[in-house]
């Protein structure tokens, strides 16, 4: 773990309130359709209010987020080592990879609850 990213995120992007509810290392961004994003490895963040990926490196930060109320449904995978979830909202798909099965894991378990995805459970996509 990048325990800098998570340092980082709560002292300058935390908002008041907000509560931390699981994280995990890895890239946004899909290899297959777009490469990954510049930020390089980062840590995704997912708070009781959205996602947020941080990554620093030299002189840059990158931080992209998703209000958890644009997410309409979520799909996994595993391939070649690396675990992805894909958070689906009307203006197109959030990928994040990881090469921790545990850490993707935990994050989908705890988005899916918090989104209520009963109805649409997280769907796993086999290749």
């Amino acid at each position: 773990m990048k325990q800098r990213h998570l340092d980082r995120f709560r002292a300058t992007r935390q908002q008041p309130g907000e509560e931390i509810l699981a994280y995990g290392d890895g890239q946004i961004g899909n290899p297959l359709e777009d490469g990954v994003r510049p930020g390089g490895d980062g840590m995704l963040i997912l708070t009781d209010r959205r996602l947020v990926f941080l990554s620093s490196f030299l002189f840059r930060e990158v931080c992209e987020e998703m209000p958890l109320a644009r997410i309409y449904e979520i799909e996994y995978r595993s391939v070649l080592g690396y675990h992805t979830l894909e958070f689906k909202t009307p203006d197109g798909s959030f990928f994040f990879r990881s090469s921790s099965k545990d850490s993707r894991d935990t994050l989908l378990k705890r988005a899916a609850r918090l989104l209520d995805l009963g109805k649409v459970a997280p769907r796993e996509v086999r290749v």
